[in-house]
């Protein structure tokens, strides 16, 4: 089946089963509101402005779910909303393919970021939940970023690789840990933490061009600069 426009679910008793569709010309594919609760899965979306936004303590699960080249950002969770993304690819956004923020605590596992033409996940403004078995490549700028205060990812064994700045870049009040995350081949090396930031690092494979393969605590910018 084929929807054109996007598709509005909302309200706490809205749990409905969407399965084996393409989403297509929509400013957002799927808005997910206010407690909301469906099953998603098997879902492709193109010619998007934001292929998924979940909001307001809605609490999907989304399951093989493809976003191509969204004109902005792939994937949003705000707003204190939850839910569950799995085996999952969102490829080429026009600024980031998944932001977490507002208090938002998804679980995202066994999913694929690539080719960002900005940061490849942001984690903002409180954003918080768990990452693992994911994989994040050629981030035109940082594969991962966190900013913002009371910002506490949970990231584990998922790979960065092949950025366009560092695979980590941590802001002043960044928290949140990574616990058995390669950092790999990323040109401005495996990470940056700035001055007040206080994200950890446990078990984490570490790599970069050339001597720029530890993660440095300086001000360079996410992008780079």
């Amino acid at each position: 089946c084929v929807i054109v426009g996007g598709v509005v679910v909302r309200g706490p008793r809205t749990s409905p089963l969407l399965e084996f569709l393409t989403i297509k010309h929509a400013t957002t594919g799927l808005l997910i509101n206010s407690h909301a609760s469906p099953t998603v899965r098997d879902v492709r979306f193109i010619h998007v402005e934001t292929g998924v936004e979940v909001v307001r303590w809605a609490s999907p699960t989304l399951t093989r779910l493809h976003i191509d080249a969204a004109k902005q950002t792939g994937m949003i969770f705000s707003s204190n909303s939850l839910g569950t993304v799995s085996m999952s690819a969102v490829v080429a956004s026009g600024t980031c393919n998944l932001a977490v923020r507002s208090g938002a605590a998804p679980v995202i596992s066994d999913s694929w970021f690539r080719l960002a033409a900005q940061t490849g996940i942001l984690f903002d403004d409180g954003g918080k939940g768990k990452m693992q078995r994911c994989h994040v490549l050629e981030s035109h700028y940082a594969g991962l970023e966190i900013r913002g205060g009371d910002t506490t990812p949970d990231i584990d064994h998922s790979s960065v690789h092949g950025g366009g700045a560092a695979g980590l870049y941590v802001h002043s009040g960044g928290r949140g840990t990574l616990t058995d995350v390669t950092l790999l081949n990323n040109r401005n090396g495996a990470g940056q933490i700035a001055e007040g930031g206080t994200t950890r690092l446990l078990r984490c494979t570490l790599g970069g061009h050339g001597a720029e393969n530890a993660v440095r605590r300086d001000h360079r910018r996410a992008d780079g600069g």
